[in-house]
């Protein structure tokens, strides 16, 4: 048995369901499963740059 849907196993789909502003219900709902804070700390979370810069010399993530 074959299962249809989009995986967000690859980095490019992630970023688009987990990095996106108007996705953000989702985003808390990931997090409420991985990390344990209050509940009300959830409502301060706010995606400020989901692009993550390469530095190409090094192949480091810039901060």
């Amino acid at each position: 048995m074959s299962k249809t849907g989009i995986f967000a196993k690859s980095d490019p789909i992630f970023k688009m369901i987990f990095g996106d502003p108007e996705n953000k219900t989702a985003l808390i709902g990931l997090l409420r499963e991985i990390i344990d804070i209050p509940e009300e700390e959830y409502a301060h979370i706010e995606i400020i740059d989901p692009n993550l810069r390469v530095n190409k010399s090094y192949g480091k993530i810039d901060n």
